[in-house]
């Protein structure tokens, strides 16, 4: 359960890469969201401020990942 004394951003993943088979969500080294096909929506989640790696790899693939990245959530007040 998210503690309310932090910030946080309410976000929603999706998979919008025509043509391209079903994908693993890592954040931070770590599953978050597994087998999403093309234009399947997640639940909304939040996410605390912090900076996170995000990597997306073709379902059951742990290397090269199809897109690496750094997301930075830096909230206001």
């Amino acid at each position: 359960m998210r503690k309310f004394n932090k910030k946080y951003a309410l976000s929603k993943i999706i998979h919008a890469v025509h043509r391209l088979q079903n994908v693993d969500i890592y954040m931070n080294k770590k599953l978050f969201f597994n087998d999403i096909d093309f234009t399947n929506f997640k639940p909304c989640i939040y996410i605390p401020e912090g900076e996170y790696i995000l990597e997306d790899f073709r379902k059951d693939e742990k290397e090269n990942p199809l897109v690496k990245d750094v997301l930075s959530l830096l909230l206001g007040k």
